[in-house]
């Protein structure tokens, strides 16, 4: 699993610890090659950079649920 967020938080550490790969800011080339499926929280904005690259490669976007926020 891999993913990104603005800034480093203790949530993104958390999820480090566990095996993710977090990457800082928001870019195109953070769409991993094998990417399956794009998970955005309801902040994510249509124009993220990451976004648009998942739909130019045709990768799902998908809204997380509200129960995964803490």
């Amino acid at each position: 699993m891999s993913g990104s967020d603005l800034r480093r938080t203790d949530t993104t550490e958390r999820l480090e610890r566990l095996g993710a790969v977090v990457r800082t800011g928001h870019s195109a080339s953070n769409v991993p090659e094998d990417g399956h499926v794009v998970v955005v929280s309801s902040a994510v904005r249509p124009d993220n950079p990451e976004v648009v690259e998942a739909h130019r490669r045709k990768i799902p976007v998908i809204r997380a649920p509200r129960c995964w926020r803490s």
